[in-house]
């Protein structure tokens, strides 16, 4: 690297702060394969939807390296540039590994498979699809930026799951309020992202998203799920890496709509959400697979 290259890096530091010093390492280790990188991977869409277990079953290919929980669009709403976000990837990379893998009592571990390292690095990117949706909702100027910092073709992720088990779920989480209120906030907040999503997807171009749902398509179809992805991201889905993380996936989806108390009312306003988005449709409370109308 020049003198002048170095002095930039420096300035890139001084800019961001103190606690992206520990990243500068990541970048001298892996700076030659991230001149091989080809795409950038991002998830869109809600929290609790099973976006841990996907990015974690890409993140086990040879050739793609997925973080977990980064947010890689605060760094962009700070204005990082791409050496240091891909660095701070490869670094939360090893803040999991230094976990176990281990995140909301769920074991991501997929063995006999890549994670924590690469073979070619093809693909980079991070997982935080909930709150990369909600920037997108208060900032969505951010969507421009990372296509000017990463400079690179990019691709989205957009897992959907039974919207009442996202809202239900999430309403859980809120233990300071009570169950009625929880599932009252967690609609509102739910029926803001899918605005935001619908803007996104008019927003992209088609060949940069690639869509899933979380019952019919990661749990029931797993292996031929995963393998579409792969070649959404430009890599090959290898028969070994199929097999390997298909081991790993839940062998039913979680009715988490059922551990809550729904009014008729909640019901049906979580009904209308279903009813105007088409990435939504054929959800129902019944349905334990939905399929689309």
């Amino acid at each position: 690297m020049s003198k002048t290259g170095f002095r930039e890096k420096l300035q890139d530091l001084r800019l961001s702060g103190r606690k992206t010093v520990s990243a500068v390492p990541y970048w001298f280790r892996h700076q030659r394969a991230f001149d091989e990188v080809a795409t950038y991977c991002s998830f869109v869409g809600y929290g609790s939807s099973g976006h841990s277990l996907l990015g974690s079953l890409l993140n086990a290919h040879p050739e793609i390296v997925i973080s977990h929980e980064l947010d890689v669009f605060a760094l962009l709403k700070r204005r990082y540039p791409r050496w240091l976000i891909f660095s701070m990837i490869m670094q939360r990379d090893d803040e999991f590994k230094a976990r176990n893998r281990e995140w909301n009592r769920y074991d991501y571990n997929v063995s006999s498979q890549s994670q924590g390292q690469y073979s070619r690095l093809r693909v980079i990117g991070d997982k935080k699809g909930g709150r990369t949706t909600r920037w997108l909702t208060t900032n969505p100027e951010l969507l421009g930026r990372l296509r000017r910092t990463i400079e690179l073709p990019l691709r989205f992720i957009h897992q959907v799951r039974n919207p009442f088990d996202n809202i239900a779920t999430k309403a859980r989480q809120r233990k300071q309020m009570t169950v009625e209120s929880a599932v009252d906030h967690e609609i509102q907040v739910y029926a803001g992202l899918c605005r935001t999503m619908d803007r996104v997807r008019q927003e992209l171009d088609p060949a940069e998203l690639f869509e899933l749902r979380h019952e019919e398509d990661l749990v029931a179809c797993s292996a031929r799920t995963l393998a579409a992805a792969c070649e959404f991201l430009g890599v090959e889905p290898f028969p070994e890496y199929l097999a390997d993380c298909a081991k790993v996936v839940f062998p039913a989806p979680k009715r988490s709509r059922d551990d809550v108390t729904w009014t008729a009312a909640q019901r049906d306003q979580v009904g209308d959400l279903i009813s105007r988005y088409s990435f939504l449709s054929g959800y129902t409370f019944d349905d334990a697979i939905a399929r689309p109308a």
